[in-house]
């Protein structure tokens, strides 16, 4: 009966194991924002309200975690996780002119600041967030560990510089404000 015993013992153990490792793991993806699941931050509205960064300016097409970026940056996946990029949200805006635009975020403004570096080069111009480069079709941006790119293909009119300066002017003004998640998209 002892030796059954130990055994009982031992199963349940062995059972309650990988079931305490999965719950820390949850109890530390609640806490920290970067392991968390993506649904909770891509629900997480800036500022507390209903929605999210994107209600009212953008269709929300994509939101993927790290092994799923090639689905949307062709042949940068793997320079972006090296960098620390942790997720992309992706949006479109219909047009005209049809703007699509990429919100990444990284461990770090570090990262944020090297994915800017490789897109725009050192040229820097006034424009919304911590710094920015605005072209005649595209606006890139980073606010602290964020960065957001914004592409209107083809369109060259002061009409769609408008809009695309306009619509980064507002998703950095919600990237912004605080709230649960920091302006979460």
């Amino acid at each position: 009966m002892s030796a059954s015993r130990s055994r009982g013992l031992v199963a349940a153990i062995l059972l309650l194991v990988p079931l305490a490792a999965v719950a820390a793991v949850l109890v530390h993806g609640g806490r920290n924002r970067a392991f968390g699941p993506l649904e909770a931050l891509a629900s997480t509205p800036a500022g507390g309200g209903a929605g999210s960064l994107f209600d009212g300016l953008a269709e929300r097409v994509a939101d993927l975690p790290p092994e799923r970026f090639h689905e949307q940056v062709d042949g940068a996946a793997e320079f972006l996780i090296s960098i620390g990029a942790t997720r992309i949200v992706a949006g479109r805006v219909a047009g005209p002119p049809e703007v699509f635009l990429e919100l990444l975020e990284f461990r770090d403004e570090a990262g944020a600041r090297r994915a800017l570096e490789q897109d725009a080069g050192s040229d820097r111009s006034p424009g919304p967030g911590d710094e920015a480069w605005v072209g005649a079709d595209s606006v890139m941006f980073r606010r602290g560990h964020r960065y957001v790119r914004l592409n209107a293909p083809g369109a060259s009119d002061a009409g769609a510089a408008e809009r695309l300066a306009g619509l980064a002017a507002r998703l950095d003004e919600r990237l912004r404000v605080p709230g649960p998640a920091g302006g979460a998209p």
